[in-house]
């Protein structure tokens, strides 16, 4: 995020006007051994943003293409829509169209309109909260069980939903522990015997 603009480049592009900035906190979730996660607080925008080509820019095959680019902020996607199809030169470029009102871009007297379709990189996070409460996840032996129970093939097909091509080129490219149910459940039983000898649960 850029809080002013100035001389320095956004690869191909240079922020000439309007900022984009976020403000954030951290939060500390341990202190020994140290660990925390930042959390936003307040996005700051002025309601255009404005880039110019940056012709220094060292990959003259990537671009820059245009000679400038200006992000309206002050627009809902709802409204980016409704500009598209409905006005001309309001709204040139849209991203992420849902898919329930491709054919309304496609068809529009206003947009003449090409939707391009992209592969986008997607990243599932798992994340164990290790001193939540009334669970032993603290003790390694319980979060091993929960990795060997669980499948990234099955947490991609139930929460990213990508092309089923898309999701084995992802799932190539991921290091991961075999799915062993067996071995899963030979950890958690100690895990949750040892939990208990320290007091869990309560």
């Amino acid at each position: 995020m850029i809080d002013a603009p100035g001389p320095w480049g956004s690869g191909p592009f240079t922020l000439v006007e309007g900022y984009s900035s976020l403000d954030n906190e951290q939060a500390i979730i341990s202190r020994d051994p140290f660990a925390c996660t930042w959390l936003p607080t307040r996005e700051d925008r002025t309601p255009h943003l404005r880039l110019a080509a940056n012709t220094s820019y060292w990959n003259k095959a990537r671009g820059p293409c245009l000679e400038g680019v200006t992000f309206r902020n002050d627009l809902s996607p709802e409204g980016a829509l409704e500009l598209v199809c409905t006005t001309e030169g309001e709204v040139d470029i849209l991203s992420e169209v849902p898919p329930e009102h491709a054919r309304r871009v496609e068809e529009s007297e206003h947009a003449n309109a090409m939707l391009v379709s992209i592969d986008a990189m997607r990243c599932v996070v798992g994340i164990v909260d290790r001193d939540a409460e009334g669970l032993p996840l603290d003790d390694k032996r319980a979060r091993q069980a929960l990795n060997l129970a669980s499948t990234a093939d099955g947490s991609c097909a139930r929460h990213v939903r990508p092309r089923p091509a898309a999701r084995r080129r992802a799932l190539g490219r991921t290091p991961r522990d075999a799915h062993d149910p067996g071995r899963a459940a030979e950890f958690a039983p100690r895990a949750v015997r040892g939990a208990a000898r320290s007091g869990w649960p309560p």
